[in-house]
């Protein structure tokens, strides 16, 4: 059975650019709960990614941690 759901607005943004900004934003917030959050080595452990992918995304993004 089909159920309707409301549009999403996209800002005018493509899905890619909306899928980058919210993992822009997942990756800022691992940056910003405390001193212990810096440790690039712990974040790209608990984003079950690599450390050398952390650093690529932070280049992408234009993130300074």
């Amino acid at each position: 059975m089909y159920q309707f759901q409301a549009p999403i607005h996209t800002g005018g943004l493509s899905l890619d650019e909306m899928v980058a900004e919210y993992e822009k934003s997942i990756i800022q917030s691992f940056f910003l709960g405390g001193q212990d959050r810096k440790d690039k080595e712990k974040v790209a452990d608990e984003l079950k990614f690599s450390l050398s992918t952390l650093y690529r995304k932070l280049e992408r993004y234009n993130l300074k941690v």
